[in-house]
């Protein structure tokens, strides 16, 4: 049985999750393949003009991807024409989409990674006047085109079934790893303290953008300042999305001046740094595919509060403290209670282990691998 798989997300500069999801499953895909599948033919597809992809990524990753064999385009025009060209060239019988929906057809069946309903989820809640044109066209093209699909998570598999109609046979479930890299390091930890200047601070890691709910969060957040006299700053840390521009507005109007930093999107290690270093790490965020971020702060032993909401409880278990995303008061009473309950930060500290056993790419891998055996 030959796959493909667009790998095109790993040559992305500036990663988010679904860049990293990609990135780290096929590394893991290729260190399974040493031991086994040999029922599989895997090729990989670059697309190395796409603007925002940097190509000194192919010198680091290629080496490490030698099991399989791989197409490279290199032209900004044109890519959508080339994968499609190729599935035929090398008599693929499936393609896997882990991101982009680059073409309305393709010559061979095509499995896609369904990440979320973020925007049809908030859009039916109100919170979205528009579903952005552009993620509605790619989702329409994705339900179009697909044969079968991986949902990152339970969640997400209910919302694809309920929000678009998608059969519950033709969905399976693989959730993210964690990258080993993520622990816990007080070097790092100084280290970032000098280079940002941070004071003691309460961290929240995603893109600035409408879903992710920063302003319900920085509402709690100035709550606390004046109310109960907390001394963390706020940062934040992420590249800029949908919706930004209001929620930078919303700092202005709070008048949080220089107690909110924006870090913007931060290299990996200074991420590690930030996790190990925060008094506390926030997900406020009103609907998540899966919420990586939650996984990579219990790593690096800090103490999380966040969301109720779709999939974020399914990702933290009992490692994490939960509120109401849509209700202010329950996220600044949980920040308190985190920031200043000792015997409840020994607990969630207990229970993130046990969490993060469940989550590896190398189990997320195996996993894939099922659903490409299941395709036959």
């Amino acid at each position: 049985m030959k796959i493909g798989i667009d790998a095109s997300a790993m040559l992305i500069a500036q990663k988010n999750g679904y860049e990293n999801y990609t990135t780290s499953l096929i590394s893991a895909l290729a260190e399974l393949l040493k031991k086994e599948f040999s029922d599989l033919d895997i090729y990989l597809y670059f697309y190395v003009g796409n603007v925002l992809a940097d190509i000194s990524f192919l010198d680091e990753y290629l080496p490490k991807l030698e099991q399989f064999p791989k197409r490279i385009y290199r032209y900004k025009p044109g890519y959508k024409y080339f994968l499609t060209s190729m599935t035929i060239f090398d008599r693929l019988d499936w393609i896997h989409l882990p991101v982009y929906m680059w073409a309305n057809w393709f010559p061979c069946k095509v499995i896609s990674t369904f990440h979320d309903a973020c925007t049809k989820r908030l859009h039916e809640k109100g919170e979205l006047e528009h579903e952005p044109l552009n993620l509605k066209y790619m989702i329409r093209t994705q339900l179009r085109i697909s044969d079968a699909f991986v949902a990152v998570s339970e969640s997400s598999k209910n919302d694809l079934a309920e929000f678009y109609g998608v059969p519950e046979e033709k969905i399976s479930v693989v959730h993210h790893g964690l990258d080993p890299i993520f622990k816990f390091d007080s070097s790092a930890s100084r280290e970032v303290e000098d280079v940002y200047n941070l004071s003691p601070y309460i961290l929240s890691v995603n893109a600035i953008q409408g879903n992710k709910n920063h302003i319900r969060l920085l509402r709690a957040f100035a709550h606390l300042r004046n109310e109960k006299n907390i001394p963390q700053i706020l940062v934040l840390v992420g590249r800029d999305g949908w919706g930004c521009e209001s929620i930078y507005g919303e700092i202005d109007k709070l008048n949080l001046g220089n107690s909110v930093r924006r870090l913007g999107f931060v290299p990996t290690d200074h991420l590690i740094g930030l996790y190990s270093g925060a008094d506390l790490v926030v997900n406020p965020s009103l609907c998540e595919g899966f919420g990586l971020t939650i996984l990579e702060a219990l790593a690096c032993d800090a103490i999380v509060a966040a969301s109720n909401s779709t999939s974020l409880p399914e990702v933290g278990g009992q490692a994490v403290g939960y509120f109401d995303p849509y209700n202010v008061s329950s996220i600044a009473d949980m920040i308190f209670r985190l920031l200043t309950e000792e015997k409840e930060r020994i607990q969630l500290r207990k229970n993130s282990r046990e969490q993060l056993d469940k989550f590896t790419w190398q189990k997320a891998a195996k996993d894939t691998v099922d659903v490409y055996r299941s395709l036959i």
